[in-house]
């Protein structure tokens, strides 16, 4: 999984031009924080990422802590500033989905609560966008 999660990361540095130190550094992670993934991954240490690395990393890369993780949903997270204004009103059917999605993940298990919050809402509103995306199309 962390391979995967570094492999993205290393992805969204190249489009942006950013150097790995410097990504880190505008996270306000140390300047070793991403160098440090890619040393575990490359000498095939067990482990992972924070839940406050991979969020300030996320913001950094545009792109939400959900895509970064899994790879699940766009990948560019910049548009969320053209969301509806209630974005943050969902039915309970999206919550529970949400929720079963995030959560029946392995690697979710031992993250704590509130950012398993952050990452259903970061689920939720992407479905919404693409369920939103596909009724313009067959419109």
């Amino acid at each position: 999984m962390l391979k995967d999660v570094v492999t993205r990361i290393e992805s969204k540095l190249e489009q942006k031009g950013l150097s790995a130190s410097k990504a880190s550094e505008l996270a306000g992670l140390s300047r070793d924080a991403i160098r440090n993934l890619q040393r575990s991954v490359n000498e095939g240490r067990p482990g992972g990422a924070s839940t406050r690395t991979i969020t300030a990393l996320a913001s950094v890369l545009d792109v939400s802590p959900a895509w970064l993780l899994s790879g699940d949903g766009p990948a560019d997270a910049s548009g969320n500033d053209d969301l509806d204004p209630d974005h943050t009103l969902f039915t309970e059917e999206e919550i529970k989905l949400a929720i079963q999605s995030i959560v029946g993940s392995p690697a979710m298990r031992n993250e704590e609560p509130g950012f398993i919050a952050g990452m259903v809402i970061s689920f939720m509103i992407q479905r919404r966008r693409l369920a939103r995306g596909n009724s313009q199309e067959a419109g």
